[in-house]
This record gives C-alpha cells, sequence and structure tokens, in this order.
C-alpha cells in the first residue's frame, strides 16, 4: 500500500472510531427514549385498569405530560444539526462528510453510491431530511415553550402519536446506521432483567403523611 493510501486510510479509520463513539452516544439516548415510552405506556395500562385511578386521573395526567416534555426535549437534541454534538443528525451528516469511510458488506444495496461499495451520501442526506422534517413540530415546540426563546409561544404540545411517530423514525435509522457502521444488529428497547411492575402490587401509601 502507497504512503498516499495509508495516510487516507488511518485517516478513514479514525473517522469512523470517533463515529462509532458519537452514534453510541445517541444510542444511549434513543434506547432510553424508547424505554420511557414502554414504562409510560405499561404505567398507562395498569393505571386504567383502576377503578381508583380512573376516578382520581390527576397524577396519570402529570405523569403523562411529564414523560411528553421529556420525550420532546430528548427528540430535540437527537435531532440537532450542530456537528459539535452527538445527536443522530449530527453523526448522520458526519457519515455523509466523509462517504468513502464507509465500505462495510453490511451496507444495504439502496445506500451504495453508484458504482461503488462505499455509502451514497445523498441517501444519508434523505434521512438526515426526514428525521429533521418529521421531528419538526417537536422542534419548534422546545424552541418556543420549553427553551423561552419565543416571547408569546401559542403551540401546542405534540400529542403522543406526534412522539410516536418520530421515536419510531429514530428507532428505524439508529438500527440501520448502528449495522452499518459497527455491523451490530441492534435490540432497540432495552430488556430490563426484572419485573419493574411489581412495584404497583402493593398499596404505595400505607400511613398518611404529608
Amino acid at each position: 500500500m502507497k504512503p498516499d493510501a495509508v495516510h487516507v486510510e488511518e485517516e478513514d479509520a479514525e473517522h469512523r472510531r470517533v463515529t462509532t463513539l458519537r452514534l453510541q452516544a445517541a444510542r444511549d439516548d434513543i434506547q432510553m427514549l424508547m424505554l420511557s415510552r414502554e414504562i409510560c405506556q405499561r404505567t398507562t395500562r395498569i393505571a386504567e385498569a383502576s377503578d381508583h385511578v380512573s376516578g382520581s386521573p390527576f397524577f396519570l395526567y402529570w405523569l403523562i405530560s411529564q414523560y411528553a416534555q421529556a420525550s420532546c426535549i430528548a427528540i430535540r437534541r437527537l435531532t440537532d444539526k450542530d456537528p459539535s454534538t452527538s445527536s443522530l443528525v449530527a453523526v448522520l451528516n458526519r457519515i455523509r462528510s466523509r462517504p468513502g469511510a464507509y465500505r462495510y458488506r453490511f451496507l444495504p444495496s439502496d445506500y451504495r453510491a453508484e458504482g461503488g461499495t462505499t455509502v451514497n451520501p445523498q441517501r444519508v442526506g434523505q434521512d438526515v431530511d426526514e428525521l429533521r422534517t418529521v421531528a419538526e413540530k417537536v422542534i419548534q415546540y422546545v424552541n418556543k415553550h420549553l427553551a423561552h426563546l419565543d416571547k408569546a409561544p401559542n403551540m401546542a404540545i405534540p400529542d403522543l402519536a406526534e412522539l410516536n411517530k418520530v421515536i419510531d423514525l429514530l428507532g428505524e435509522r439508529l438500527h440501520r446506521y448502528e449495522l452499518l457502521v459497527t455491523g451490530v444488529d441492534l435490540m432497540l428497547l432495552p430488556v430490563l432483567q426484572f419485573d419493574w411492575t411489581t412495584v404497583f402490587d402493593q398499596p404505595w401509601r400505607t400511613v398518611l403523611t404529608p
């Protein structure tokens, strides 16, 4: 291998190393987002089966509201275009900035550059655009309401169906790029090694507390 080729390969390897680290950070955020959704959904189902909770639903409404706002913040962070972040969008933009560094056998045919074995930067760009488009309402909500950038915000919080659409797309794209970059067929929803729902098997308050 010629010296110039060796230098290029070393730079490609370093590019992949940093990309892998940033993808891992995005993966942790997305998996936590999906786990939070699962916990919120299961808690809601348990609560809705209780006559006591359905008769006094404030706590459940509060729980869902907290989940929705936390999810909005996480989605905003994961779709941030700032290249210094470890958002999924930033990771994808990093990949398309040096497509020659990604030549893995796991590369799907629709992600291959025409006539080559490297990733197609235009195809990666389509994923970036789709993520930003689907998350646009959430991004605007966070910017205007939660970050207080708008002095008179008038947007309603995105509903759960809208959040689910973004979360599902983040999961799908994470799975695709985890396979592309690391060769790992990722399980998106973390599996807890214990039954966390047992907390609901007994009354929470056994004595009156302030």
